[in-house]
């Protein structure tokens, strides 16, 4: 059978929360070759177990993140600070030089 993935359960995976059972099932289940796993490219999402924070980085197409928070909220997550993270114009200039793109 074929999923696609939220990531509010993605991060279910390495956050214990109410469902997270459930979530490593399906994980397992993907892992063994039982389900299919598929998921909309708008948005990685990285966990920091260390200082308990998620950093979410939208891809290029996506112009407006506001829907990030309401997502975060609405999934059960207690948003503390949300901030856009600035761009350091010599970082930028450094990876296109590199070829990086993304």
């Amino acid at each position: 059978m074929r999923y696609v993935l939220d990531s509010c359960v993605a991060v279910k995976w390495v956050l214990p929360e109410s469902d997270s059972q459930k979530a490593l099932a399906i994980r397992d289940d993907y892992l063994n070759g039982t389900h299919e796993l598929i998921a909309p490219d708008v948005f990685k999402v990285e966990v920091n177990d260390e200082d308990d924070t998620l950093r979410v980085t939208l891809n290029d197409e996506v112009q407006d993140g506001s829907f990030i928070a309401e997502l975060l909220v609405r999934n059960g997550f207690r948003v503390k600070m949300l901030r856009e993270e600035e761009i350091d114009l010599e970082d930028v200039f450094m990876s296109i030089t590199k070829g990086i793109t993304n």
